[in-house]
């Protein structure tokens, strides 16, 4: 069999995750060992499947489904987030690590993403993609180029599904009051910039400026947005509507 040249890594990534064709199917098209293949993508960096992977049951996720691009958005705005990896050629990964308490809700997302779970020191419930070339367009819409979150594209692609996931992921519902009840919704990794664009969103969604208290714990300062009375009431029909569309249900509330 005469060697051939294989292409350049966009080819052959094209190839591999939107052909489906397998190692041994590309090396077999350019005259070259299934090595030399593998090795070209071990070398940018790119995750290959495990072999026996099933083209036709391809575990990707519906990248155009609208449940699933509400999750990622939700997902972002809290603890998930896109990972550059490698230094000569970059690959660019999901990944989000919540207590393992929430390990059933992890595993619901994941129904939809079609990630890697996997359990971490037996505390923590962790997922992580595999590279694809939606995860690239995500991190072009959703970062800026020097690595940092675009909150401002994540908040205007942001709908109930999304609220639904930001507050699962780490907010609280406080009803001790019933007369007064609290959502509080994480922005601790949120720019002071980002921190007022979101609470503006939220006046604009809602009709209430959410309360802004910096708060320390463990020496660390923690930054949440808190919604009361008439606004916790609209964020709370919000979560539940879409509690109910989804059929998984909310976390129990704090009393």
């Amino acid at each position: 069999m005469k060697l051939r040249i294989l292409p350049q890594i966009d080819e052959l990534k094209m190839l591999y995750f939107e052909k489906s064709m397998s190692l041994q199917q590309i090396a077999d098209m350019y005259g070259v060992t299934r090595g030399a293949v593998y090795l070209q993508f071990r070398y940018h960096g790119i995750q290959t499947r495990a072999r026996g992977y099933d083209p036709v049951n391809k575990e990707y996720p519906d990248w155009n489904n609208h449940v699933t691009q509400q999750i990622l958005t939700g997902s972002l705005l809290d603890g998930g987030k896109l990972v550059v990896l490698g230094s000569n050629k970059p690959t660019i990964q999901f990944m989000e690590t919540k207590p393992l308490r929430k390990k059933e809700y992890v595993e619901w997302k994941n129904e939809y993403l079609k990630f890697h779970y996997f359990e971490q020191e037996g505390r923590k419930a962790c997922l992580t993609s595999r590279w694809h070339p939606e995860i690239d367009v995500l991190f072009e819409k959703y970062y800026f180029p020097n690595g940092m979150k675009n909150i401002k594209s994540l908040l205007t692609n942001l709908g109930e599904i999304g609220i639904f996931v930001w507050y699962m992921d780490s907010g609280e519902l406080d009803i001790s009051d019933e007369n007064d009840p609290r959502i509080a919704l994480n922005v601790d990794n949120f720019s002071t910039e980002d921190h007022l664009l979101a609470r503006r969103w939220f006046e604009e969604r809602i009709g209430q400026l959410p309360e802004a208290p910096a708060t320390r714990t463990k020496g660390r300062n923690f930054k949440r947005l808190i919604f009361s009375g008439e606004g916790a009431v609209s964020l709370l029909d919000i979560i539940t509507k879409a509690s109910e569309e989804l059929g998984f249900p909310l976390v129990v509330p704090r009393k």
